[in-house]
């Protein structure tokens, strides 16, 4: 075997049975031209050299698409992707992913991450209760993949009722006057705390009774911690109790 056909001759195989005729030269890379030579032998020695013959292989294309794209939901704010690499990388390493994400799968298709590095990704900050769907194009230094790969789908948890506040305190504040406050609950259950009830009893048993539903109001961002909501404080003086 050469590289030009003119020098620098190797041996591929020292020797190879006499009933073979044909002889694989594989683990060459993309566009790779390479000059063939045989000779014959027996037990008296070795023939002439053949005719020389040429080979090259195929030019390195864009992938094929990547493999089982799975989605699965991660609680009630994110959504976790992975995939496999393509079966055929078509001669040259795979350098990144395109996912997109649409929000009925048929179309609106949107790029997620333009060049995602690795066969894993997390889609963060979506609201409680989001189905998306995504799919993932293979890229080399040829291209990208002419067709995406499977489409997968997942749905975050659903938003659910909080849980109660902590901290409550009372504190008397002269005397007709009772303020209270509290801190937010810890998880607010994928939604923000929009108000409080408050009640109030006599004996701390029974007959309680509302004395106030508060509202709150926001200006906040979509992207804001879901998380964290203000504490509360207010208070009564309507002389329940005597």
């Amino acid at each position: 075997m050469s590289p030009n056909g003119t020098g620098d001759w190797t041996n591929l195989s020292e020797e190879i049975g006499s009933l073979t005729f044909h002889y694989y030269h594989r683990n060459l890379t993309h566009t790779t031209t390479r000059h063939y030579r045989v000779y014959a032998s027996n037990s008296v020695g070795e023939s002439t050299a053949s005719n020389v013959a040429i080979g090259k292989t195929e030019a390195a294309a864009a992938p094929d698409a990547p493999a089982f794209v799975r989605a699965t939901a991660s609680g009630r704010t994110q959504i976790d992707l992975s995939w496999h690499s393509p079966t055929n990388i078509r001669g040259a390493s795979i350098t990144g992913y395109r996912i997109q994400v649409s929000p009925n799968g048929t179309n609106n298709w949107t790029n997620l991450v333009a060049n995602k590095t690795g066969t894993s990704h997390s889609h963060t900050n979506l609201d409680p209760g989001t189905t998306r769907h995504y799919r993932i194009y293979a890229i080399n230094s040829v291209g990208e993949s002419t067709s995406a790969s499977n489409v997968a789908s997942a749905t975050t948890e659903a938003a659910s009722v909080p849980d109660a506040p902590t901290g409550l305190s009372a504190t008397a504040s002269g005397r007709t006057q009772i303020d209270l406050s509290w801190t937010a609950p810890s998880d607010n259950g994928g939604a923000f705390i929009t108000g409080y009830r408050i009640q109030v009893s006599p004996n701390g048993t029974n007959n309680w009774t509302n004395v106030s539903v508060r509202e709150l109001i926001y200006c906040s961002s979509r992207n804001e911690t879901k998380s964290s909501d203000i504490s509360g404080a207010f208070p009564i003086s309507d002389g329940v109790g005597g």
